[in-house]
Order: structure tokens, then sequence, then C-alpha cells
């Protein structure tokens, strides 16, 4: 007897001609530099709080939280791309919902007026706040597009769940995890594109920590 209550149809060809050795290496080495990303940036962020740096602190922190939410979302992503059990491929759809959800309330906060302060004084930031705010556009323009069908998801089924587990299944069972694979794509573009801008001018504008 055949107990599968979710409603998505498995994409063959998606599974088939995506979901392949070359696409596991790319996560491999998105792995690699993602861990080593973090490490690096732990030690570096401990030094300027062990050397009362705080603008260093605040720099290194806002990087080191891009980076950490992009680990967290190649490793559940992974999951998801590459399950193959039904029930299992919602269950990590639902993480990745979560991730994303929690990344459009906190990105604007950290990426807001406390941070951009940190550049008041620094020759020629002007075009990298002007870049910083296209992406930062990019993510609202996600937001207004998905937050309430991620909010949905989330209040429900993954943050918290719903005491009626009628009402769970209902939502569980609607869920395709190729949409979410789709959403989740489209974040990371946003996000890599946020990160990548801000490694690169920190790199060059941190002081030295001595």
């Amino acid at each position: 007897m055949n107990y599968d209550i979710l409603k998505y149809k498995t994409d063959v060809n998606y599974e088939n001609e995506f979901v392949n050795d070359e696409l596991e290496q790319r996560f491999i080495k998105r792995y690699a530099v993602l861990e080593s990303n973090v490490w690096l940036i732990k030690n570096i962020k401990n030094l300027a709080i062990e050397k009362e740096n705080s603008e260093n602190k605040i720099l290194w922190n806002v990087v080191g939280y891009l980076n950490l939410l992009a680990f967290d979302l190649a490793s559940v992503g992974y999951s998801l791309i590459f399950e193959k059990k039904r029930w299992q491929k919602i269950y990590f759809a639902r993480q990745v919902v979560l991730l994303i959800y929690e990344a459009l309330e906190d990105i604007p906060e950290i990426l807001g007026k406390s941070y951009k302060s940190l550049f008041i004084d620094v020759p020629r930031s002007s075009d990298f706040i002007l870049n910083l705010n296209l992406y930062k556009t990019d993510l609202q323009e996600f937001k207004k597009l998905y937050r309430e069908y991620l909010l949905h998801i989330r209040v429900n089924v993954c943050a918290h769940r719903d005491k009626d587990i009628n009402m769970q299944l209902e939502i569980i069972e609607e869920i395709d995890p190729y949409e979410i694979i789709k959403l989740m794509i489209d974040f990371e573009k946003i996000l890599r594109n946020i990160t990548d801008h801000l490694q690169k001018l920190v790199v060059k504008m941190v002081t030295p920590i001595n």
C-alpha cells in the first residue's frame, strides 16, 4: 500500500539532469571555501575583541554572520537537492524556508545605520554603499514577493508547529520542494552578491589589529 500523502510530483528530468556529480563537486568546493571563511573570521573577530578594536569587531561580525548563513544554507540545500525520499525532501525544504525567512528579517538590520556609520570617514566608500544598497533592494524585492509564503510554512510546520495535525499536514502536503529549490537558488545569488561585495571592501579597509 502506498501511504504517501504528499502532492508534489517528482521531477524526473530535473533529478536526472540537474542532480549530478558535477553539482555535488560544486557543493564540496563551496563547503571548503565557507568553512575556511568562518574559521578565519572567527579568529580575526576574537583578536579584535582581545585588542578592543570595536570597528573591526563589528565589521567581521557582519561578514561572519553572512558567511555562516551561507554555510548553513549550502549544508541544508545539499540535503534538499540530493535527497530522494519524498518526506525527507519536504523536511529539508522546510528547513531551507526557515533559514531564508530569518535571513530576510535579520540582514537589513545588520546592514543598517550602525554598520553604514563605520564608513562615513572612509575615502571612496560612497560607491561601496551605493552598490550595497542596490543589493539590499534586490533582497527587499525578494522579501516582498515571498515573505508571506515563507512565513506561512515557518509558523505552522517549521520554527513552530500548529497543534492541529490536520493543519500541519495540509500545509506540508502542498509544499513543492522544487519551488523551494528555485527560491533557495535565487536567494543564494543575492546573498552571495552581498557577501562578496562586503568581503572585498573589508579586506581592503580593515585596520591592522596589533
